[in-house]
């Protein structure tokens, strides 16, 4: 099976990646959404019934016995709250958790204590509750209904804020359920949508990277090739000139050791001094020939040393007599004096003599 190229697996990766982002985003911004908007429809439900507490001045009918025994006009209002849109059933509980009025008669007077949102609204706290009819006091919804929004509202008596009673609303919210719902499917579409853009910017953006990493990478070679073809050019090129340049300078070097030897005829002082400095010039020329042919050094970049000991003095006379003829033709004179404490040093006299030569 052949690898895919990095373009096919950003694609795939980042497919996977925007897939898991936009699931992510979709699933948390509904949650986000559902939970404010029902806590809004919550809030306002709440908002209304304690409105219509206030207005009609049902707390009396709370905390007075004798009111709920003559309920005809508390029933009146309670009916108009039952009448409200996808509002089924309304339940008043006082302080002991005593339904004290409903639409349905059979629950009138018996006490659901065990009631946890009861038990939160009675301790002040909007409750709501929206699952299956599963408590005992649900066994007359069960009729009807499969699910309801169960509105715990807790009613505060006026002077001291005391709640003294609860409120309970029964609502079916098609109308917050079908929001929800189209909600989602806005949510859903934005981010589908979203994530489409976002992969498709992506991928031209990654494929014109990857084209101009290939170009790069091409000329890269196509200059890598050009190096070769210059280091082979040069290889071949001091090859060449290793015979070239060696046989002149056997020649000098020959030459200089038969004038030394006086094979022709005697030589001066002079002339024997200057025929020593041409030999040992031309030695170390070759030497330095020798190395700038050795391919294998030029190639790694490093030259080789070989120390080893050597009169410091014999080797200062030698460069200095190598340019003596230099300095003269400038009008410079030359000497030299050396400590009589140095006599030898070891190092690689080759190098040794380059780095007078270079000063």
């Amino acid at each position: 099976m052949r690898p895919l190229n990095p373009v096919k697996k950003f694609a795939v990766l980042s497919s996977i990646f925007v897939t898991g982002l936009c699931l992510g985003l979709a699933f948390t911004i509904a949650y986000l959404l559902e939970h404010h908007m029902g806590e809004r429809e919550w809030l306002d439900t709440a908002a209304f019934v304690r409105h219509q507490v206030d207005e009609h001045n049902l707390g009396p009918f709370f905390t007075e016995p004798r009111l709920r025994r003559e309920p005809a006009e508390y029933k009146e209002v309670f009916k108009r709250l039952s009448s409200l849109p996808e509002v089924v059933r309304i339940k008043v509980w006082d302080r002991e958790a005593t339904v004290l009025w409903t639409d349905d008669e059979r629950l009138i007077g018996r006490r659901f204590p065990e009631n946890p949102e009861l038990k939160q609204a009675l301790a002040g706290r909007l409750s709501v509750e929206l699952k299956t009819l599963r408590k005992a006091e649900n066994v007359l919804e069960r009729e009807r209904f499969t699910q309801l929004a169960e509105i715990y509202v807790p009613i505060p008596s006026k002077p001291s804020g005391e709640i003294i009673g609860v409120v309970e609303v029964y609502m079916l919210p098609a109308r917050l359920f079908a929001g929800i719902q189209r909600m989602r499917v806005l949510v859903w579409g934005i981010v589908i949508t979203g994530g489409i853009l976002l992969y498709g910017g992506l991928i031209p953006i990654v494929r014109r990277s990857y084209r101009k990493q290939l170009d790069l990478e091409r000329s890269l070679r196509e200059y890598s090739q050009h190096l070769e073809k210059i280091s082979r050019h040069k290889s071949e090129f001091l090859a060449n000139m290793s015979h070239e340049l060696r046989t002149p300078m056997n020649a000098v070097l020959g030459f200089s050791e038969l004038l030394a030897q006086q094979t022709y005829g005697p030589l001066t002082e002079k002339q024997s001094r200057y025929v020593d400095n041409i030999h040992k010039s031309g030695r170390h020329l070759l030497a330095l020939i020798s190395d700038l042919l050795d391919l294998s050094k030029v190639e790694a970049g490093k030259v080789e040393l070989r120390p080893e000991p050597f009169e410091l003095r014999e080797a200062l006379a030698v460069a200095l007599a190598a340019i003596r003829p230099l300095a003269k033709a400038k009008g410079m004179q030359l000497s030299l004096q050396v400590d009589e404490g140095l006599s030898t040093l070891t190092a690689d006299p080759l190098r040794f003599k380059q780095i007078l030569y270079n000063l």
